[in-house]
């Protein structure tokens, strides 16, 4: 996640430091970790299986001077109208943990801003939802009464559910010959996806993937770190979607799971999975940044199931 106040003349940025450097992270912002080597590669067709799911999220905020800025982050489908997400996606904050009002977020399923033609860029459309469209668990916002920002029970709470006003999943495309878009875990549609009940011993030991849209990334190209603004238009940024593997690491957390898979600002709220031994994806976990020297995620245990379901997903 990165924020930036931008006014007719200026524009403040919040820069991020050099992979390895953490010296300039503010005690609230909500880190991500790259582990030299940097492994992550550039999903290339978008709209395959699952990386069709993978949403590129943008939205567009107001801090209480009413200056307006943009935040990048990452969510997928998991029915055919809801988008699982990060928590911190949907309340913003600006580089002091100050809350932001969420004025829309657009959501752009298989983004791929690396296409040759710029037509097709959003092979899928792009859908724009408001603050009474999304949905986090109360423990998250209460928890802003609470020192410290991100502290350990926004760490824990740190998911999301974005509704769609258009079911976007069952909505068939010329670009998949006339099949429906589907959703992660769909029978019919899913392709060998699954989103089940989990635990962090459950998904101990295993071999994860993560993806999302990173900030760091301007289209195909690698930006400057710190990031300078004036490089790359708020439209191009975080606009290819990006892949990485890491091991799991020992828990901290019964509702949280850690792991060595690189990641940046902007691919919070992307799936995190596994494959069993008949090569189906299992989701475990929504990626939310990093925790204790590791990436983590949110486990997708029966209790964020069950909220889910009262947010109105029928998974």
């Amino acid at each position: 996640m990165r924020y930036e106040f931008e006014t007719a003349r200026v524009v403040r940025r919040v820069d991020l430091p050099r992979v390895g450097d953490r010296s300039a992270w503010e005690e609230d912002e909500i880190d991500q970790e790259i582990f030299k080597p940097d492994t992550r590669a550039m999903v290339k067709d978008t709209t395959t299986i699952p990386h069709r799911f993978i949403c590129r999220l943008l939205v567009r905020t107001t801090d209480s001077l009413k200056r307006e800025g943009h935040i990048w982050g990452t969510g997928f489908l998991i029915g055919n109208r809801h988008v699982l997400t990060a928590a911190h996606n949907i309340i913003a904050t600006d580089g002091s943990g100050k809350r932001l009002n969420s004025l829309e977020i657009k959501v752009i399923p298989g983004c791929n801003h690396g296409l040759t033609n710029p037509l097709n860029w959003t092979p899928f459309g792009s859908l724009t939802v408001t603050g009474p469209d999304c949905r986090v668990p109360m423990d998250y916002q209460a928890a802003f009464n609470k020192p410290g920002y991100p502290n350990a029970v926004h760490r824990a709470f740190d998911y999301g559910l974005i509704t769609l006003r258009e079911e976007i999943g069952q909505k068939k495309f010329g670009s998949l010959k006339g099949r429906p878009l589907g959703f992660w875990g769909d029978v019919a549609t899913g392709g060998f996806t699954f989103l089940r009940e989990t635990t962090t011993a459950e998904a101990a030991g295993k071999s994860i993937y993560v993806c999302g849209y990173p900030t760091d990334k301007c289209k195909t190209k690698q930006q400057r770190t710190p990031l300078v603004s004036s490089d790359c238009e708020p439209v191009q940024r975080a606009s290819t979607q990006w892949m990485s593997m890491g091991k799991l690491q020992p828990a901290s957390s019964d509702r949280l799971i850690a792991y060595t898979a690189d990641s940046f600002h902007g691919m919070s709220g992307g799936p995190v999975w596994h494959y069993d031994s008949a090569g189906l994806r299992h989701c475990v976990g929504v990626h939310r940044g990093a925790g204790d020297g590791l990436n983590e995620a949110v486990v997708i245990t029966k209790e964020v199931l069950e909220q889910l379901r009262k947010w109105g997903w029928q998974g």
